[in-house]
């Protein structure tokens, strides 16, 4: 992993694919880390540049208790984008990776061609609508699991004995809809969070100073999961974000968890609307230029 330093936070990242193909950069849910795209990089076109980035306190990032907010993670990522990628990049995220994206695009459109998000809990910035979520109970949990697991300093197997007899919200136990690849993937980053990320998640200072329904000027495609399952993007939101960006894709998935890439029965579809989003904003990007400057 190479590592870029930002105000004194080491953060790691990965480049795979081709040098000097289109950029795309891939940003992971809290608590997760880059390898939650394990296959995904594999799925994708290797003429691509693909960047995965580990948020500060996740995966092989350095901790920075009292700066896992909105506003330190999109700094963090705007740094990246300008010292590394160098150019603009198509820009995804699940999670609270799908609201950075959101964010970055909001507030700097130059450094983004197109953004993708992954049933981002946008309106989680109103503290009380995450209260009245699935996920005021989720989090409580999976942060003492994390803790356990860590403090046991369990071994990779272990732990991936653990992830994989974890409930989901579909019925049924992890293995029986993740892959081995994305189970271990799971395992690496519970066991490398800092727990304190939890905190910030559950006391709603993570998500504050943003307003989800402000301008996204660049193409954009928002996945929403199934209500029934614990979505994140409540149809009322999906709603409001189509009013507010009237060009943009929204795409509700029928039986898809918060897990929409994550977990088998929703992986193939999730694929299909990240290729066609990438090349959708390519070819817009494309043909935007003037011929003479191609």
């Amino acid at each position: 992993m190479n590592k870029l330093v930002v105000d004194g936070v080491a953060l790691a990242y990965r480049i795979d694919g081709t040098q000097g193909g289109p950029p795309v950069v891939l940003l992971h849910g809290v608590t997760g880390s880059h390898r939650t795209y394990d296959e995904v990089v594999h799925d994708l076109d290797p003429a691509f540049e693909i960047h995965r980035l580990d948020f500060r306190g996740h995966g092989e990032s350095s901790r920075a208790s009292g700066t896992y907010d909105i506003d330190h993670l999109v700094a963090d990522v705007v740094t990246y984008l300008r010292t590394v990628v160098g150019r603009p990049v198509f820009l995804a995220g699940h999670s609270l990776g799908g609201v950075v994206t959101h964010c970055v695009a909001q507030r700097h459109p130059e450094l983004v061609i197109g953004a993708f998000e992954e049933d981002p809990p946008l309106f989680f910035c109103d503290h009380s609508l995450y209260e009245q979520s699935p996920f005021a109970f989720v989090f409580p949990m999976l942060a003492a699991a994390a803790r356990d697991m860590q403090s046991a300093r369990l071994s990779t197997e272990a732990a991936c004995d653990a992830v994989a007899t974890t409930p989901t919200a579909r019925g049924g136990i992890a293995r029986e809809v993740m892959t081995d690849i994305a189970i271990a993937a799971r395992a690496d980053e519970m066991l490398r969070v800092d727990v304190t990320v939890f905190d910030s998640v559950i006391d709603g200072t993570m998500l504050q100073g943003y307003n989800p329904l402000d301008p996204v000027s660049v193409p954009l495609t928002i996945l929403a999961a199934d209500p029934a399952l614990g979505a994140a993007l409540a149809p009322e939101h999906v709603t409001a974000l189509s009013a507010a960006h009237p060009s943009a894709s929204l795409i509700e998935i029928d039986s898809a968890t918060h897990l929409i890439h994550t977990e088998t029965p929703t992986y193939n579809t999730y694929l299909e609307h990240l290729r066609t989003a990438i090349a959708t904003a390519f070819a817009e990007r494309h043909a935007s230029i003037p011929r003479a400057e191609r």
